[in-house]
């Protein structure tokens, strides 16, 4: 909505024809302004010393009225929209949880899984050496004994 502004000067709204005086801020009419420091050379609002070359003209442009209600409207729609979201988010880091729990018992079972794992791989490592034992001890068993043979040495 357009705020209004009054010229302190003539009490009336500023519509067109703004100045400014750069030591203070202040807007009146173009007119008003230089009709006042013809009399005084001090700001008519804050009474800065100011001069005539201290005036800065101003140029706004017009624009086009905004039509609030439709822009109200708009602005409910897009705060739904962004509540909508948020609860959206909400879910996904719900389930975001729940999913990176689950990957931490998987972690912790496969850790598990693989203990056991290398716990059998050494079991079924000395069975093997265990059979190969054994296999070895059953061969010389019944293998029949090597003929001894002679000493070339002889004993004097």
């Amino acid at each position: 909505m357009p705020t209004t502004h009054m010229c302190i000067i003539c009490l009336e709204i500023i519509n067109s024809n703004f100045i400014t005086l750069k030591t203070c801020g202040h807007v009146f009419h173009d007119g008003c302004l230089q009709h006042w420091l013809t009399m005084s050379k001090f700001c008519p609002l804050c009474r800065i010393k100011t001069k005539e070359n201290q005036m800065l003209k101003l140029f706004f442009e017009e624009t086009p009225m905004v039509d609030a209600p439709k822009l109200i409207k708009e602005n409910h729609k897009l705060i739904a929209k962004l509540e909508e979201k948020d609860t959206v988010i909400e879910t996904l880091k719900a389930e975001i949880d729940v999913l990176q729990k689950q990957l931490e018992e998987l972690k912790t079972e496969k850790e598990e899984y693989e203990k056991n794992f290398q716990t059998e791989k050494r079991k079924l490592k000395r069975k093997k050496k265990a059979e190969e034992l054994l296999n070895c001890t059953i061969e010389l068993t019944d293998s029949p004994a090597p003929p001894k043979k002679k000493s070339k040495r002889i004993w004097t």
